[in-house]
């Protein structure tokens, strides 16, 4: 339990330190695994994205996964940090996606 405090306090730090303006912070997001790889995750975010864009505003997320890395990328995120809150704690990658004001 010590562990998992430790991480989710660090992964907040880390957020606020990455992200200063407003912005949408995407967490806890998941799908049962009976259902990846069928683009459900991708329509999702997507509609997250598309209501983020209207906005102009950024979104953050973070994973302990590598391999969750090229499904972000692919919808736009970009690494902005790759750390570890303790040399015991897995890897965290914060990503980026920037707004884009659609007209």
């Amino acid at each position: 339990m010590r562990r998992i405090i430790i991480l989710s306090n660090y992964t907040e730090q880390l957020h606020k330190r990455l992200v200063t303006e407003p912005h949408w912070y995407l967490y806890g997001v998941g799908v049962k695994p009976s259902r990846q790889g069928q683009e459900v995750g991708s329509a999702l975010l997507r509609q997250v994205l598309v209501r983020a864009d209207r906005d102009a505003l950024t979104c953050y997320l973070d994973t302990t996964n590598e391999k969750n890395l090229p499904f972000y990328e692919r919808l736009g995120f970009k690494v902005a940090a790759c750390e570890q809150a303790t040399r015991k704690s897995p890897q965290v990658w914060a990503m980026v996606r920037e707004g884009r004001l659609r007209i």
